[in-house]
């Protein structure tokens, strides 16, 4: 893999994992101690992702760093939510 893919599946799932915990880039940015357009441009991939962050990132989403430029992680939260009891709670009422 690439830089360019890797940056591009990073920041795909930068993407996908705010938009599974609905948190806007400022909350998510506001956590980093970044500003919205610093984080913007880092889910843009007009930014290097540091190691730092990555790790803030992963704490902040609740999942392994690894995650981050993982092949399958729109199988791995979907998956997680249908798991969850938010869907096991709809299913019986």
């Amino acid at each position: 893999m690439d830089y360019l893919e890797f940056n591009f599946k990073v920041c795909n799932n930068l993407r996908l994992l705010r938009s599974a915990t609905s948190m806007s880039q400022h909350a998510i940015a506001s956590a980093l101690g970044i500003s919205r357009s610093s984080y913007g441009a880092i889910e843009a991939g007009r930014q290097t992702l540091s190691l730092y962050h990555a790790i803030k990132l992963s704490e902040i989403f609740r999942v392994n760093c690894d995650k981050l430029w993982s092949d399958d992680l729109q199988k791995t939260i979907f998956n997680d939510l249908r798991e969850s009891s938010f869907f096991k709670s709809s299913k019986s009422g």
